[in-house]
């Protein structure tokens, strides 16, 4: 794993898409991860024009287009109410990835262990993989952090090639090297750092809070097979946040443990 390997979040830079991804490159990222669920990157406002430019645009800037994402609210893709909008908000967004040439997708999918929900999410969950292997692209699926371990397993059962489980190390606490040394379908990291404080969690800048990153990359180099790692931060005060992640990210990447 090397520095060149990290994605910004553009999100999290909390500004219009041409100044987010500028940003990102003057950050020192070569890729970025976008979100594909509103927006001016999104499969119904991006017209082909606009398709076309943002490719020039990218390819000035010395950045890609890694991966699209629906961080979709409540259950996410398993909402009952809005579950046929947001599987086509799934293919569309699956069908702009090939257009771009974007390798993989995520998308957040819950409900898991909702005895109202599970069976919908089983449902749904089938129907990304079959979605996933017919656009032959990667999808990472991710829920809540009580939902990881059944997600997990959902994602493990359909041993589809093109699904994986996308996992947040600071949600995770403790015990995030332990799992992701496990996760034989781990697709991508959501890095941040974060500290418990009061009973509940704080995002805080890289280095100060509670991962463990030294380990948790340790565990997924172990894995022996690429996995994303994007550096998602919530938008803040802190106009900085973005650079130093990538900043304390790239020293870890660049020791010989990370090197594989």
């Amino acid at each position: 794993m090397t520095p060149n390997e990290l994605a910004a979040w553009l999100d999290s830079y909390h500004a219009s898409a041409r100044s987010a991804l500028q940003r990102a490159a003057r950050d020192g990222y070569r890729r970025i991860h976008a979100n594909a669920s509103r927006g001016e990157l999104s499969a119904p406002e991006l017209t082909a024009s606009g398709r076309r430019h943002l490719r020039r645009y990218l390819a000035d800037l010395g950045i890609r287009l890694d991966g699209m994402a629906l961080p979709l609210p409540g259950a996410g893709l398993a909402d009952a109410a809005t579950a046929d909008s947001n599987l086509q908000q799934l293919r569309d967004t699956l069908g702009l990835c090939r257009e771009l040439g974007v390798s993989q997708a995520s998308v957040r999918l819950g409900g898991f262990d909702d005895p109202q929900n599970a069976a919908l999410a089983g449902e749904l969950l089938a129907t990304v993989a079959d979605l996933a292997d017919r656009a032959d692209i990667d999808v990472n699926v991710y829920s809540d952090v009580d939902q990881t371990g059944s997600v997990l397993s959902a994602v493990d059962a359909l041993r589809c090639p093109q699904l994986h489980a996308a996992l947040d190390p600071a949600a995770l606490g403790r015990e995030a090297a332990q799992v992701i040394g496990t996760a034989s379908s781990l697709g991508a990291l959501f890095l941040r750092d974060a500290r418990v404080i009061d009973g509940g969690v704080e995002e805080v800048r890289f280095g100060e809070g509670d991962v463990d990153f030294a380990s948790v990359l340790a565990a997924t180099q172990a894995l022996g097979r690429p996995v994303g790692l994007i550096v998602r931060r919530r938008p803040t005060g802190d106009v900085d946040a973005m650079r130093q992640g990538y900043e304390y990210m790239s020293t870890l990447l660049r020791e010989p443990s990370a090197q594989g």
